[in-house]
C-alpha cells in the first residue's frame, strides 16, 4: 500500500511504501517525522478529529486558506495497533498485574473456545434449569436478606444486627402498649409506619412549650402527654428494621419446617424482647441459610471454573445435591420440591459425567501448556537480554481472571507496583514484548512501532529484535511498520536475521523543506566504511571530494601515515606538506616523505598533485562551486570545513561537527553518504547561509 501523507506538523508531502505482510523498517534521524507519521495514520485510521487537527503545520494555523492535514492509501487498514507511550500508560504495569487483559491476550484461544463451547453444551441443562431461574434467584436474595439481618457474628446473632435491634423490646407492632391503642391504624400499615413514625417524632418536637397541635392548631392539653409517650416507646429505625425482618420472615414461611415457623413466631411476636436463647435458635437457622445460599450460589456459577480442580467430575457433581436431611429447619413441602428439582437436574448431568470429565481435562491440559509455553518464551527472552526478572501467569481462585506476574530473581514473591522498580529501558523492553503478544491476538491489518528500541544497548537491542520477529508465534509474517533512529536495526534486519530474508523491507527517509522521501535500502547497501571510501574515491567526483574521503580512511587505517600528513596539510591549507611534532609543532616534509605520500596518494587518486589541489582548496569560489556540484550533503559539510578550516562562528555548525556528524565511529556498517542524505537538513541550511549567502543551493529546487 502506499500512503501519501500531506499537511501534518514538518511534513508537507511524503509517499510511504508498505508492502503488506512484512517488517517495513523507516530509517531516519531524528527531526525527519517519523512520530509524525505514526501520528497521522493515528488519527486517520481512528477519525479522530482532535489529533487531526493536532496535526495542522504551524505555517498554517491562524491562516484563513489553510491546507489541512491529509493522507491516503488507508483503505486496506481497518484496524491498527501502535506501540507507543499511550498504550504504555493504558495497557500496561497495572497495580496487580503487567498487563491489562491477561486472559484475553494469553488464555483465551480458538482452541480454548471450542472446549468452553463444549463444556456449555454438557452443562446446558444445569445452566437451564439455575442460571436464569428467576424462582431461584428470588429465593437466593431472601435467604441473604435474612442471613444479612443476622449480622456478621460468626457465634450467635449479633446484638447490633437488625433482628435484635427490632425486637429488642418485644414486638410492639403487635404489641401495641397501653394507652397507645388509638394509634393501631398507623402502626399496623407495613407500607407506611415508619414514615407515620418519624412524622409524628419530628412533630412532637414543637410540643414542648405549648398545648397546642403543630399541625391542626387544636388544643392537645388532654392528648399531650399520650402524644409524646409514642416517641418515647418506638424508634422508627427499630421499627423499619423489624418490617424488614418480618417480611423476610414471612417470605420464607413456606420453607421452614411447622415446628421451626411456629417457634419463629413466638419469637417475632413477643412482648418481653429477644432472649438470649431466642438468639441461639436464631442463630442455627442462620447457620443452615448460609450453607444453603452457598449451594444455591454454587449451582448457579456451575461450570468449567467450579469443576477445573476436581479429580472426580462425578463425585463433585453429587456434592451439589440438597439433602434437606442437612436442614432441620427447612424440612417442608416446598423445599423437598425445590431440592427434587435440583437434584433431578444434577442426576440428569451424572449421566453425562463422563464426557464432561473428558473435556474439562483437555481444557485444563490446554490452559496449563498455554501458560507454560507463554511463561518459557517470555522468561527466556529476559535471561537472554539480560534482565533478572521471572513472570508467571497466575490464575484467581475460582474465577476466569488470569493475572501476569512478575518476580526479581533474587526475591520469590511478587513484585507489585511494577513501575516503581523497573528503570526506562526495562519498562520499553517488557512492555514491547507484552505488545508482540497483544497485537498477536488481536491480528490488526497494520501494527506500528513508533522507535521502539533506542533506548537498550546492542545486546539488548538484537535480543528484543529477534523477540519480536523470531518465530511463528511472534510479528514475523505480519504487516509491521517500524521507524526508528538506530541503523543498527536495519543492519541486524537485513543481515544478522536470516530467518526474516525476503520478509523485510527497508527505507531511509530524509525531510527537506517538508518534502520527505524515501530511498530503499538493502543488504548490498550496508557498507563498512573502507568499502564507502573506495567506492567514491574511485567514482567521478572531483578530486578534492576523494580526497576527503582518502584523508579520513587513512585516518582509520594508518593515521601516522606520510599520505595522511600530507593530506592533513592540504585542508589545513598549508603551502608545503608538513608533519605533525606535536600538538603545537610541525616540520615540514623532506623530498623522500613527500615522495612517499605522494605513491601512496596516488595508488588511490592517480593524477593527484598537491600544488594543483592547494590552489583550489585557498580558492573560495572555487570551494563554493566544488559545495553546489558536491553529490552528497556529506560531502558538503567537509568542504565547509575545508572553507573554514574549522574556525567557523556558527554554534549549530559547529556543535553538529564535533559532536554527532562522524556516523562512522558508530557503527560497523552504514550507507553511503553520497546516496543517502545522512546530514540533518537544518544543518545543511546553515552551511548553505556562510558558504552561498543563501539558504539553500541555487540548482535544488
Amino acid at each position: 500500500m502506499l500512503l501519501e501523507i500531506k499537511n501534518c506538523n514538518n511534513i508537507d508531502k511524503a509517499s510511504i511504501e508498505i508492502e503488506t505482510g512484512k517488517l517495513n523498517i523507516k530509517y531516519a534521524i531524528n527531526g525527519t517525522g517519523k512520530s509524525t507519521i505514526v501520528k497521522a495514520i493515528a488519527a486517520f485510521c481512528n477519525d479522530d478529529a482532535q489529533k487531526k487537527a493536532e496535526l495542522l503545520p504551524f505555517k498554517y494555523r491562524g491562516d484563513n486558506n489553510k491546507k489541512l492535514p491529509a493522507i491516503s492509501g488507508l483503505d486496506e487498514i481497518k484496524t491498527i495497533a501502535i506501540f507507543n507511550e499511550d498504550y504504555i500508560s493504558n495497557y500496561l504495569f497495572q497495580p496487580d498485574d503487567l498487563l491489562k487483559g491477561t486472559f484475553d491476550v494469553f488464555i483465551k484461544s480458538p482452541e480454548y473456545d471450542a472446549h468452553m463451547r463444549e463444556i456449555q453444551k454438557l452443562l446446558q441443562d444445569v445452566h437451564d434449569t439455575f442460571q436464569k431461574h428467576e424462582e431461584l434467584d428470588e429465593l437466593i436474595q431472601v435467604f441473604e436478606q435474612f442471613v444479612n439481618g443476622c449480622g456478621k457474628s460468626s457465634s450467635n446473632i449479633a446484638k447490633s444486627s437488625f433482628i435484635v435491634k427490632g425486637l429488642k423490646d418485644g414486638n410492639k407492632l403487635a404489641n401495641i402498649p397501653k394507652g397507645l391503642e388509638s394509634y393501631k391504624q398507623y402502626l399496623h400499615d407495613e407500607k407506611n409506619n415508619v414514615r407515620w413514625l418519624k412524622w409524628q417524632m419530628d412533630g412532637s418536637e414543637y410540643l414542648n412549650n405549648t398545648e397546642i397541635c403543630p399541625f391542626c392548631t387544636a388544643s392537645i392539653k388532654n392528648t399531650k402527654e399520650t402524644i409524646l409517650r409514642v416517641k418515647e416507646e418506638y424508634n422508627y429505625k427499630d421499627i423499619e428494621h423489624l418490617n424488614n425482618m418480618l417480611k423476610v420472615f414471612s417470605s420464607l414461611h413456606l420453607y421452614f419446617s411447622e415446628e421451626s415457623y411456629k417457634q419463629i413466631e413466638k419469637i417475632t411476636n413477643n412482648i418481653s424482647g429477644i432472649t438470649d436463647e431466642n438468639r441461639e435458635f436464631l442463630f442455627s437457622i442462620k447457620r443452615e441459610a448460609e450453607v444453603l445460599v452457598n449451594q444455591l450460589r454454587r449451582l448457579k456459577n456451575i461450570g468449567f471454573v467450579a469443576l477445573e480442580k476436581e479429580n472426580r467430575i462425578a463425585d463433585a457433581l453429587g456434592a451439589y445435591k440438597i439433602d434437606l436431611g442437612n436442614f432441620a429447619h427447612f424440612k417442608s413441602e416446598l423445599s423437598r420440591e425445590k431440592a427434587n428439582i435440583i437434584n433431578k437436574t444434577l442426576d440428569k448431568m451424572l449421566e453425562k459425567a463422563r464426557d464432561l470429565s473428558i473435556e474439562i481435562s483437555q481444557q485444563k491440559r490446554s490452559v496449563q501448556q498455554t501458560i507454560r509455553n507463554y511463561s518459557k518464551e517470555i522468561n527466556n527472552f529476559f535471561q537472554c537480554a539480560g534482565y533478572d526478572y521471572t513472570v508467571s501467569i497466575e490464575n484467581e481462585e475460582n474465577s476466569e481472571n488470569y493475572h501476569l506476574k512478575i518476580k526479581h530473581k533474587q526475591y520469590n514473591n511478587n513484585i507489585g507496583q511494577i513501575n516503581n522498580y523497573l528503570s526506562y529501558g526495562e519498562r520499553n523492553a517488557f512492555a514491547l514484548v507484552l505488545f508482540m503478544y497483544s497485537a498477536i491476538k488481536d491480528n490488526p491489518d497494520l501494527i506500528v512501532l513508533d522507535d521502539p528500541i533506542s533506548s537498550f544497548d546492542g545486546n539488548k537491542k538484537f535480543a528484543i529484535l529477534n523477540m519480536l520477529f523470531k518465530n511463528a508465534n511472534s510479528l514475523r509474517g505480519k504487516t509491521v511498520l517500524l521507524l526508528t533512529h538506530e541503523f543498527s536495526t536495519v543492519i541486524d534486519s537485513l543481515k544478522n536475521m536470516k530467518r526474516l530474508e525476503g520478509l523485510v523491507n527497508a527505507d531511509f527517509l530524509s525531510n527537506k523543506r517538508g518534502r520527505l522521501k524515501e530511498v530503499s535500502v538493502n543488504v548490498d547497501n550496508i557498507k563498512s566504511f573502507h568499502e564507502i571510501a573506495r567506492e567514491n574515491i574511485s567514482s567521478q567526483i572531483d578530486t578534492i571530494n576523494k580526497l576527503i574521503y582518502l584523508r579520513r580512511l587513512l585516518e582509520l587505517i594508518n593515521p601516522k601515515s606520510m599520505a595522511y600528513e600530507m593530506l592533513s596539510s592540504l585542508f589545513h591549507k598549508r603551502a608545503v606538506p608538513s608533519k605533525k611534532l606535536s600538538s603545537t609543532d610541525f616540520e615540514d616534509m623532506n623530498e623522500a616523505e613527500i615522495s612517499e605520500a605522494n605513491n601512496e596518494i596516488r595508488k588511490h587518486i592517480g593524477d593527484f598533485d598537491y600544488a594543483t589541489e592547494y590552489q583550489k582548496i585557498i580558492d573560495n569560489e572555487k570551494l563554493k562551486q566544488l559545495y553546489r556540484d558536491a553529490k552528497s550533503d556529506y560531502e558538503r559539510i567537509q568542504l565547509y570545513r575545508v572553507r573554514f578550516n574549522q574556525n567557523s562562528s556558527n554554534e549549530v555548525i559547529r556543535k553538529y561537527i564535533n559532536e554527532t556528524y562522524h556516523v562512522e565511529n558508530d557503527f560497523l556498517f552504514q550507507l553511503n553518504p553520497c546516496e543517502y542524505d545522512t546530514v540533518p537538513h537544518f544543518v545543511i541550511v546553515e552551511c548553505n547561509l556562510e558558504m552561498l549567502g543563501t539558504d539553500e543551493i541555487e540548482t535544488e529546487e
